[in-house]
């Protein structure tokens, strides 16, 4: 009897484990839709073109130009107002 009544709990408790399981899972929702962040990176420069790898390098000079204009108008007019 004992072994009998055993057999029946471990059977209960396999059922109740096994509709547990189900439950949780039929519970559980997976998204089938796909969650990506689009980001847009800069091509490489060695992909770059002549011209398209220039063009910084143009701006940055042609600042760099404005600054030294910009300067040496200052020191031509510092000039001007010191002469007597």
């Amino acid at each position: 009897m004992k072994t009998n009544r055993s057999r029946i709990k471990g059977s209960l408790l396999l059922a109740a484990l096994m509709a547990g399981c189900l439950w949780v899972g039929a519970e559980l929702r997976v998204e089938s839709s796909a969650r990506a962040d689009s980001r847009t990176k800069p091509p490489p420069e060695h992909f770059q073109s002549g011209s398209e790898r220039s063009i910084p390098i143009l701006k940055e000079i042609s600042a760099t130009l404005k600054r030294i204009d910009a300067k040496l108008a200052n020191i031509e007019r510092a000039a001007r107002e010191k002469k007597p």
